[in-house]
């Protein structure tokens, strides 16, 4: 899984965000969208990381969408457990 941090590049100030998501999700390769909660920037806002992968990063909404919700979901989760944000809850 390849988790992308578009927000840093924004905050940088550099405008340079993660290029090679479109050569992952062509490659099968899933692709996880996450924010960017450090001391250089303090940024949570998953629609704007959304926006900017989008914008950015050659990701289709969908692609995008999919990145930071399921995909994200499973990468937090080794082990095989389902890929949803309610793994593990209920049980």
């Amino acid at each position: 899984m390849a988790t992308l941090l578009p927000i840093t590049g924004f905050s940088l100030d550099r405008i340079r965000f993660p290029p090679d998501a479109r050569k992952f999700i062509d490659a099968g390769i899933p692709v996880a969208i996450g924010t960017d909660c450090s001391p250089v920037s303090y940024n949570i806002s998953m629609p704007f990381a959304i926006y900017l992968a989008v914008r950015f990063c050659g990701m289709t909404v969908e692609e995008a969408i999919n990145a930071a919700t399921v995909n994200a979901a499973y990468s937090g989760r080794p082990g095989g457990e389902e890929g949803n944000h309610r793994a593990g809850q209920g049980r």
